[in-house]
């Protein structure tokens, strides 16, 4: 990537170093993990089940 690349190149360029580096599939991984342990304690206390539930349906929003 060239710094001193114009400005309206930049930002495709760091997409497309992210892109290269894996970083979009990375993070992804990352969502998932942290969702599902957000997701097993959220199980773990006493909150009644259609509060759960709203939680629960946000994640397809994510």
């Amino acid at each position: 990537m060239d710094l001193n690349a114009d400005d309206n190149t930049k930002v495709p360029q760091t997409l497309e170093l992210f892109h290269d580096c894996k970083v979009d599939e990375w993070a992804e991984k990352e969502k998932q993990h942290f969702m599902e342990e957000a997701f097993r304690h959220l199980e773990d206390i006493a909150v009644m089940s259609g509060r759960k539930n709203r939680y629960r349906s946000s994640q397809n929003s994510c």
